[in-house]
C-alpha cells in the first residue's frame, strides 16, 4: 500500500473514528457535569439541614419568650440582645 493510496481510503476512515470519539468525550464530560450539578445542589440541602437549631433548643427559647410574655413577631424581627434589655 503507497502513500497516496493510504491517504485516500484509510486517512479519512481515521479521522471519522477520531471525530466520534471526541464527541463521544465531549458528550461524556457533559454528562458528568450534569450529574455533579444535581449532587452538589442535594449535597448542599443536605449541608444545610445540619446547621439548623436543635430542636430542644429552639423550643426552649419559645418557652422563655412567652415565659416573658414578649410578642413572637417582635422576638423574630428584633435582635436576640434588643428584645430583652
Amino acid at each position: 500500500m503507497s502513500l497516496q493510496e493510504f491517504s485516500r481510503d484509510m486517512v479519512p476512515l481515521l479521522q471519522l473514528v477520531i471525530s466520534l470519539i471526541g464527541t463521544a468525550g465531549l458528550y461524556l464530560v457533559w454528562m458528568q457535569i450534569r450529574q455533579t450539578n444535581i449532587w452538589n445542589r442535594a449535597n448542599s440541602q443536605h449541608t444545610l439541614l445540619a446547621s439548623l437549631p436543635d430542636q430542644n433548643h429552639e423550643k426552649s427559647f419559645w418557652n422563655i419568650v412567652e415565659k416573658l410574655g414578649r410578642d413572637e413577631t417582635r422576638a423574630i424581627t428584633c435582635k436576640f440582645h434588643a428584645c430583652f434589655s
